[in-house]
């Protein structure tokens, strides 16, 4: 059994490593483990991984693409554990 945890979209400016906004994942875990993707030795998804724009817009971010397209910006997937 998996441990309970919430999961975000972190979306980080490029140029300072600045948060600029983070969107709550609300699909299943498991759902969320397989569109990310985790390393064999991390099958919660507990690390921190980069996502790819199609993986944002898998996880229900398509506002967030919407919103930072044009910005020099990273994506990615956190887990916090409840």
């Amino acid at each position: 059994m998996s441990p309970k945890v919430r999961r975000y979209i972190e979306v980080y400016s490029n140029e300072t490593d600045e948060l600029l906004y983070s969107y709550k994942i609300t699909i299943p875990d498991h759902l969320v483990i397989e569109i990310v993707s985790p390393d064999e030795d991390d099958e919660f998804a507990f690390f921190s991984y980069i996502l790819t724009q199609e993986k944002v817009l898998s996880l229900g971010g398509k506002h967030i693409i919407d919103e930072y397209h044009n910005n020099d910006v990273g994506y990615y997937v956190a887990c916090y554990q409840s």
